[in-house]
């Protein structure tokens, strides 16, 4: 079902937690992209959020719904990570009551997701000169955990236990942690799809995902003519 009819490019939709409503990243007013609000059955008009000459990327919510991490990208390719809060998250028209840097290097940080219990941020960096996967605290001490080893993108919480799951070249790697108070202890890594693949994201019970892969072109065959003899005769036998 087609959910928005503006001019421009709508893009990185984002659920609100309980459905009814999206986040999305739009340049329907011209300009860079920014932020918009809509109900998830189409119903009423978009309502913007975010007013800069800076592009922004919907990203991840608190499991509340009141604030919204988002990509700010900073001319020429910078990008960092900011949050915003909403009052009136559960409506059709919030507002924007803060909007604040959670995390600002000389290096790139994106595909920020919120950890289901909302204590934590899983987001990749490539502040060792690759892109890897860190944990951070939504709130409280700062510090940050590295996940990856060798690499890692997009990373996805599991909902049904403690594990993180991002992409490599490898496939889909999975994380076992623990997290007792204000510490993160990933686990080591291992191979959970051994899959060439895009995007991907994990179903509720952590057990199936949907993944986005590059359609592969297959290799032309050499062509092949069949000549079938005394076709009438056969026809009328059958």
């Amino acid at each position: 079902t087609r959910l928005t009819f503006a001019r421009g490019a709508d893009e990185s939709p984002v659920w609100s937690p309980d459905g009814n409503h999206i986040v999305f990243s739009s340049e329907r007013h011209g300009g860079q992209r920014n932020l918009y609000w809509t109900r998830s059955d189409g119903g009423g008009p978009a309502v913007r959020l975010t007013n800069s000459p800076d592009a922004h990327r919907a990203r991840s919510f608190t499991p509340d719904g009141r604030h919204l991490l988002y990509a700010q990208v900073n001319p020429p390719n910078h990008t960092d990570l900011w949050t915003l809060t909403l009052d009136g998250a559960h409506g059709d028209r919030p507002t924007v009551s803060a909007s604040e840097p959670f995390l600002q290097t000389p290096f790139d940080e994106d595909s920020a997701t919120v950890s289901p219990d909302g204590r934590w941020v899983a987001y990749e960096s490539t502040e060792s000169g690759r892109r890897d996967v860190y944990v951070r605290p939504f709130a409280g001490p700062s510090g940050k955990s590295a996940v990856s080893t060798n690499g890692g993108s997009r990373p996805v919480w599991s909902r049904a236990k403690p594990q993180l799951l991002y992409l490599t070249d490898e496939g889909i790697m999975v994380v076992d942690y623990t997290a007792p108070g204000q510490i993160f202890n990933p686990g080591k890594p291992r191979v959970w799809l051994k899959k060439s693949v895009l995007d991907f994201d994990l179903a509720a019970d952590g057990r199936r995902c949907i993944i986005m892969q590059e359609e592969i072109p297959s290799e032309p065959g050499p062509r092949q003519f069949t000549v079938l003899l005394n076709f009438f005769g056969e026809l009328r036998r059958r």
